[in-house]
């Protein structure tokens, strides 16, 4: 007898629908595999940048500080910001910062140590602490 699966055991693909794209009923495979954006090939920037964004320890960024963890320049970072903000997958506040929703964010966390190696991974973080630093030495030669 063939068990029907309950709404808890659907992948996100099954569960919500992507702009335009019709819900897949049954099919082979499970897991969460997300939106399309989301996953996308692994070297994809707005993918990538997408998971790298779940390795930042804030609750919100700036565009300087995500072209540092993605190790692209601040034009193309702010772009591929835009592509998903235009998602839905992360939102801009007034200031120009961007956040996700925890459970986005938790998703992004799960991709990126999922598909992307461990070194890519700590040198996006070493990236970001670089970042992190450089400013902090800047303002406090203001100070």
């Amino acid at each position: 007898m063939r068990r029907r699966r309950g709404t808890a055991e659907r992948s996100w693909s099954e569960r919500v629908p992507h702009r335009g794209q019709p819900r897949r009923r049954g099919g082979s495979g499970g897991g969460q595999t997300g939106p399309p954006l989301c996953a996308g090939r692994p070297g994809a920037p707005a993918p990538r940048l997408f998971r790298l964004l779940g390795l930042h320890p804030g609750a919100d960024i700036a565009v300087t500080a995500a072209a540092s963890l993605a190790g692209r320049p601040v034009d193309e970072v702010r772009r591929l910001l835009r592509v998903l903000t235009a998602a839905s997958l992360i939102v801009e506040d007034a200031d120009g910062r961007f956040a996700f929703h925890d459970l986005l964010r938790a998703f992004a966390t799960e991709l990126t140590h999922r598909l992307d190696a461990e070194a890519d991974r700590r040198a996006a973080v070493a990236r970001l602490l670089d970042h992190y630093v450089q400013v902090a030495h800047r303002s406090a030669r203001l100070l």
